[in-house]
């Protein structure tokens, strides 16, 4: 991921509850970040028992970011559990062929992108979301 502008992160997912599961740790802070300077609430996992657990707990996530190798496993579980909640999701990833694990026809993004992608891509998941107001 490059340097973020102004432009490219500008609050487009304000109000925003956003599952996002990644296991490298910068890569994690810098997502998380970048989500949270566009407005949006960010639940952050390094694993995927800790954000199943996070989707059991909140009835309120609105849209999630996965990577889809997590350690020796695939994000799998977690995207069939958001699938079932009728709760859209974008991989952010450096590994296309585990895709094929997830059986997913969700949207891909290839590591490195730039960060105005990953924010277009999760507020196009948004749109018909129920977002809180204020």
């Amino acid at each position: 991921m490059r340097s973020r502008s102004n432009h490219e992160t500008a609050a487009s997912l304000r109000g925003a509850r956003v599952l996002l599961l990644e296991d490298d740790f910068l890569i994690l802070v810098e997502l998380e970040m970048l989500l949270a300077d566009a407005g949006a609430e960010v639940i952050a996992c390094g694993a995927i028992n800790e954000a199943i657990q996070a989707l059991n707990q909140s009835r309120d996530v609105h849209a999630a970011v996965l990577d889809i190798r997590i350690g020796r496993e695939t994000s799998a579980l977690v995207a069939e559990a958001l699938r079932r909640r009728g709760i859209g999701h974008v991989f952010y990833t450096g590994q296309i062929d585990p895709i094929r694990d997830v059986g997913t026809d969700a949207l891909v993004i290839s590591k490195p992108a730039k960060p105005g992608e990953i924010i277009k891509a999760v507020a196009a998941l948004l749109e018909g979301a129920c977002l809180p107001r204020g």
